[in-house]
């Protein structure tokens, strides 16, 4: 019986290894929850990013103007490279001289683009890809999780 006073069901059975997925994107969103806190537009992050990405000044830029990154840089970011996926591989490069959660947000951003483009640009998706290939382990990691979150 349950609270209600009538029988309850039982739990349904989960596909196997969809618990596992979902602890690994659990894991892998409370990192970048915990990171993110830290930064200083935690206004932007406890509202949700809701805007369409502004358009990108230059990578450099964006790398400075959010040092801590941020939903709206991962955003950002995905706008720019499924705008123009040949940036893939600017964002790749500048990533070797970013911190830990700038190489977060660009492997998620990068990975949304080309989940985004996938059907359309087959070859814009490509090249994203290809620039992952090159990318720091950091940027990799990212990528990949976010890539099996979103599946």
């Amino acid at each position: 019986m349950g609270l209600t006073g009538q029988r309850s069901s039982p739990p349904a059975r989960l596909a196997p290894g969809t618990a596992r997925r979902t602890a690994l994107a659990g894991a892998f969103v409370a990192v970048l929850i915990l990171a993110g806190a830290g930064c200083d537009r935690i206004d932007r992050l406890a509202s949700g990013y809701g805007g369409s990405p502004r358009p990108l000044v230059s990578v450099a830029q964006l790398l400075k103007t959010y040092p801590s990154g941020s939903r709206e840089f991962t955003a950002q970011v995905e706008g720019a490279a499924a705008r123009k996926p040949a940036m893939a591989g600017e964002f790749v490069e500048a990533s070797r001289f970013a911190n830990e959660m700038q190489q977060a947000g660009i492997g998620a951003g990068l990975a949304n683009a080309a989940q985004s483009i996938e059907d359309n640009n087959p070859g814009g998706a490509k090249q994203i890809l290809q620039a992952i290939a090159r990318a720091p382990k950091g940027v990799r990691i990212a990528f990949l999780a976010t890539s099996f979150n979103s599946r």
